[in-house]
């Protein structure tokens, strides 16, 4: 004699059973629709904007002679495919295409792989899984702020700390790699991504043609990168969460002929956190990166009367808050990189820093599907080492603010 909890429970297992069979039978009775190949279609991305602002601009300052308004835009096309097939797998490819004139015309071209079972592959010239898997503070603006700069008003001069967390995000950008992603198990999910040599498929140069072997002595070139991420996304009570880490590794394949050398085998990690409760969205990041340059007291240069950059590290955090079509939100970044031997003087630079701080206020408005207005201000204050050019005035040193007005239109 069964209790009442597991005649229940037999009573439910012979239920699904029974619609099991029936859902088999049906299936056995109905052929499988035809497989279909994969058609492309097109979307992308046009962002433009007005902007207007003020910078350092006194005799031999870094904002001297440059107008303060014009006119900011950047462009993208996707070409997009995919089919499933009968097993439940589906393949795919993507193409990016830029909307104006440039050096990398093709910005990322590769083909997928995915099942919900078993994960994701891609192939080709696409960023890494510590780039894609990210979490961190959302950006106020779109092409503004500290995680997708697009758009740079205030010059940097000879300043070398980098003003991104999120895009530099992986040892490697757009280089022709292998990447694999896990399905997500208990809310983890992992990514590992394999980099031969830092190139992309390109008409020239060590990086011309598609046969896929590539040189292996390439001074500061990287090669052999690993790179990986873990994330956990959830529920707590009423918050939904992701949390972040990445970390990447590449080998040089060839120093230069100064002592010790100029390079060494590039070292990231990062970490980050996003969270969303009642319309606010907060983000935070953190990433640790040597950029492949050597730190010592050997006299090395890359710029000809300058210092090297070595240690970068960057810290943002940032709120946002959506009130219907409405999105407000604010975010503050600091980065800071530490710096080697002056080359100019022979003097030891070792420890002293590059840096930059700044934060970014604006909104956007929902006008339609696909359409944003958008609009805000950027203040940045870069400070550093003075690399000694004419004039008396510190050629690492700029600050300024600017205000935006535009839209981002996808489609």
């Amino acid at each position: 004699m069964l209790s009442s909890g597991r005649a229940r429970a037999a009573s439910l297992f012979g239920a699904t059973m029974a619609s099991a069979f029936c859902l088999a039978a049906g299936a056995a009775a109905q052929p499988a629709p035809a497989e279909q190949p994969i058609r492309i279609e097109v979307g992308g991305y046009f962002m433009g904007y007005v902007v207007a602002g003020t910078q350092r601009d006194g005799d031999n300052r870094l904002g001297q002679q440059i107008r303060n308004y014009g006119i900011a835009r950047e462009s993208e096309i996707f070409f997009l495919g995919s089919t499933q097939l009968n097993n439940g797998l589906i393949a795919g490819v993507r193409v990016e295409l830029e909307g104006e004139t440039s050096g990398d015309q093709i910005d990322e071209t590769f083909i997928f792989f995915e099942h919900i079972r078993y994960g994701r592959l891609e192939l080709g010239q696409t960023k890494s899984a510590p780039n894609k898997m990210w979490y961190g503070a959302p950006d106020p603006v779109p092409g503004f702020g500290f995680n997708s700069p697009i758009f740079l008003t205030v010059l940097p001069g000879r300043n070398r700390a980098d003003a991104s967390t999120f895009i530099n995000m992986g040892a490697t950008g757009d280089e022709e790699k292998l990447s694999l992603y896990t399905p997500q198990i208990w809310g983890f999910q992992f990514g590992f991504s394999l980099t031969p040599d830092s190139c992309e498929i390109t008409g020239a140069g060590v990086c011309a043609g598609n046969a896929g072997l590539r040189t292996k002595r390439d001074i500061g070139q990287q090669q052999n990168a690993i790179e990986f991420a873990i994330t956990h996304a959830g529920l707590l009570g009423e918050v939904a969460y992701g949390v972040y880490a990445g970390a990447g590794f590449a080998d040089v394949e060839q120093n230069n002929a100064m002592p010790g050398g100029a390079f060494r085998d590039r070292r990231q990690f990062g970490f980050g956190m996003q969270a969303n409760w009642e319309g606010f969205t907060f983000g935070t990041s953190y990433r640790w990166d040597n950029l492949g340059n050597r730190q010592g007291p050997d006299q090395f240069f890359f710029e000809p009367t300058g210092l090297a950059p070595t240690n970068q590290q960057d810290f943002n955090a940032g709120v946002t808050y959506q009130t219907g079509p409405w999105v407000f939100g604010v975010q503050y970044h600091r980065t800071w990189v530490e710096l080697t031997t002056d080359a100019a003087t022979g003097s030891r630079k070792l420890g002293q820093k590059d840096r930059m701080d700044g934060f970014i206020v604006g909104g956007t408005y929902l006008l339609g599907p696909g359409i944003q207005l958008a609009g805000g201000m950027e203040y940045r204050n870069f400070r550093g080492v003075d690399r000694g050019t004419a004039g008396g005035k510190n050629d690492a040193r700029n600050e300024g603010v600017v205000f935006m007005l535009g839209t981002r239109i996808d489609f």
